[in-house]
């Protein structure tokens, strides 16, 4: 009789990641996305310490060093991600969730009666 003897890695067990963003930085990017009306990630990297430095310059942001840095040094990946997860939180439910209410039915007219 053959047993198969199987070896757990080390690998196998991810440690968990230390949260290097926090809501602050995203609440940053969510402003910067607002303004530039959401065109997302990869063409918005590049106008992103321009935006923050024009936006404390003119007041519109208020903004520490530690964060700036923090929104300086994010990739690309990372900023794509940080606005997917702002554009599904901030997103308008589909329609197919309606239901007709006692106006839309009021509105309808309806034949009761005898159908000839």
């Amino acid at each position: 009789m053959h047993t198969e003897i199987r070896r757990t890695s080390s690998r196998t067990h991810k440690r968990p990641r230390a949260c290097i963003y926090d809501s602050y930085v995203s609440a940053i990017i969510k402003q910067i996305d607002d303004v530039l009306g959401g065109i997302g990630a990869r063409r918005m990297y590049p106008l992103l310490r321009t935006f923050i430095e024009k936006g404390i310059a003119l007041g519109h942001m208020c903004v520490d060093r530690v964060r700036e840095a923090k929104v300086g040094m994010m990739s690309v990946s990372t900023l794509g991600r940080t606005v997917k997860k702002i554009q599904q939180k901030h997103a308008v439910k589909g329609i197919s969730t309606t239901r007709p209410g006692v106006l839309v039915k009021s509105e309808i007219p309806l034949r009761v009666g005898v159908w000839e």
